[in-house]
Order: structure tokens, then C-alpha cells, then sequence
């Protein structure tokens, strides 16, 4: 079965830009999520840099030493910030790829309304641009139906 690519568009879920008034700080959610992690599903994308799933978030893992801190996290479908100390190394990019990756389509599609910070949409985009460099998109609707349609043993 051949897979249209997933377009931009799609990847956005529609959202023309970011939105002047949108705002969101690490803080505003990181006690809401559930940050308990798998040491066995750590994927590393960077020194020091790591992605885990938890049951309900793609967290974005900083490792000191031995330890591990969660430093950025994507809630879906709209929660997703990373702390200021981390941002701009593009780290965004990697954990929204890897949110894409984990649920299968992509990550704000549930939302009724796009919304996104200036930094969020600019990283949504390069999350984009990236996926299309690694050869991971197909377009989404594929994907589930690959998945419902499997033969039953």
C-alpha cells in the first residue's frame, strides 16, 4: 500500500500562524502530566538530551550526572512547552517529531482550534521539515487505517 506524504498543512492541523495573544510557560502544566518514565524507552537526540514516553506525555529529558530532569514535555493534543533554559537549541523540533511518532498522527489534531505561540509554530514547522528529512511522514490517515485493518491471527 503506498502512503500519500502528510503535507505541512496537515501536520498544523490548518493553523494559518502563531497567535500574538498565546502564551504558555513550563510551569503551567508540568504538575498536571504524569512524569514517570520507562529507563528502558530513553531515546537519546542529544548529550545530555533524552525523550521518554510517560501515559500521558513525550517528555523531554535532561541528564546531570546520573540524573534525570524533565525539562520539556508535549501533552496532547495542546500542552506542550520546554523550560527556558533548554529552549532554543532545537529541542522543540525533536520532542514535537517524537510526539508525532508516539500517538500516530499528528499531535494537536484533537484540538477544536489551533493556537500557537510564536517559538511553538516555528518549531511545529522545523518538527515538519525534519520529519520529512528522516522520511517518517505518511499521512495519517494511512497510518490508522494500517493499523485497524491488520489481519486478526
Amino acid at each position: 500500500m503506498t502512503a500519500d506524504l502528510l503535507t505541512l498543512d496537515e501536520f498544523l492541523c490548518g493553523a494559518e500562524g502563531p497567535e500574538s495573544w498565546c502564551r504558555q510557560h513550563f510551569s503551567d502544566y508540568i504538575e498536571d502530566i504524569d512524569t514517570k518514565w520507562d529507563p528502558e524507552e530513553l531515546k537519546p537526540i542529544r548529550p545530555e538530551y533524552y525523550l521518554a514516553p510517560s501515559s500521558d506525555s513525550m517528555l523531554l529529558l535532561y541528564k546531570a550526572g546520573e540524573s534525570f530532569t524533565v525539562v520539556g514535555y508535549y501533552n496532547t493534543p495542546g500542552a506542550v512547552c520546554i523550560d527556558d533554559a533548554h529552549q532554543g537549541q532545537g529541542l522543540g523540533a525533536e520532542l514535537i517529531l517524537a510526539t508525532y511518532e508516539w500517538c500516530g498522527c499528528p499531535p494537536t489534531s484533537g484540538l477544536d482550534e489551533q493556537c500557537f505561540t510564536t517559538a511553538g509554530y516555528a518549531a511545529h514547522q522545523a518538527a515538519y521539515r525534519l520529519g520529512l528529512e528522516r522520511g517518517i511522514f505518511v499521512e495519517h490517515q494511512s497510518v490508522r487505517k494500517q493499523i485497524v485493518e491488520e489481519p486478526e491471527p
